[in-house]
């Protein structure tokens, strides 16, 4: 699948199919997200090594330790809520910590040809997020696209803005919206049967430029609708299965 093309299709809803099973390729984590509420934060500042990532919010602490320290949070008497593994993405049928591995979504599903210009990417950020970090990713010249749990959003910008976001404490992770993450793992092999599609597509792509590209590929019974989503053009069309990776 082209770079272009994987940018169109933010989210595919195949209307006569029904939604795979998600693989967990990650193998569980041995660190959990802490949500430490505020009785708690004495106790807690006592219970944690200095290596451990701790935001403030206020209200709550948020950090992230090994499982088996919540062992001192309990001697303590700390109040808290526990979030097993809390950088887990769910995308192309695939849950994954994107920070330390990344699915083998096998041919064109999984690469990119890089093309110069704006480009689709996730950003993870370390917890809850702030008002003030989605403020820098702006300030970088990134446009803010869509959440995706946890802690990560869609933007769309030049990759050296999303470089220097990453410069920042508070990323985590950032990295390429790849083509298998539009499409579930059951629709990357379909016959050449024709089928019905829904489509979020990027108006900064151009919409006609879209639609013709479409129908070079053979889509028919294009309906389009601008300015119903904030951040999308919605699409529907008819499309020989097997041109969805092409």
């Amino acid at each position: 699948m082209s770079r272009k093309f994987s940018l169109w299709f933010i989210l595919f809803t195949l209307l006569l199919t029904l939604t795979a099973p998600t693989s967990i390729v990650d193998g569980g984590s041995e660190t959990v997200g802490v949500r430490i509420f505020s009785e708690g934060d004495v106790q807690a500042q006592f219970s944690l090594n200095d290596d451990a990532l701790r935001i403030d919010y206020g209200t709550f602490q948020w950090v992230v330790i090994p499982k088996a320290d919540l062992a001192n949070f309990d001697n303590k008497g700390v109040t808290y809520q526990v979030f097993e593994n809390p950088y887990s993405l769910t995308l192309g049928g695939e849950s994954f910590d994107p920070s330390q591995s990344r699915p083998d979504f096998g041919g064109s599903w999984g690469t990119l040809t890089r093309e110069t210009g704006p480009d689709l990417f996730l950003v993870q950020f370390q917890g809850p997020i702030k008002d003030i970090w989605l403020k820098m990713l702006t300030a970088e010249g990134l446009e803010i696209l869509q959440y995706i749990h946890p802690f990560t959003y869609v933007v769309w910008g030049q990759p050296a803005s999303v470089s220097r976001a990453a410069q920042n404490w508070q990323v985590r992770w950032a990295g390429d919206f790849l083509p298998a993450y539009a499409v579930q793992p059951q629709n990357r092999n379909l016959s050449s049967d024709r089928i019905q599609l829904r489509a979020m597509t990027l108006p900064q792509a151009g919409l006609d430029n879209i639609i013709r590209n479409f129908e070079t590929l053979g889509a028919e019974y294009i309906i389009t609708a601008s300015g119903v989503d904030p951040a999308f053009d919605l699409v529907s069309f008819t499309l020989p299965g097997d041109q969805l990776e092409n």
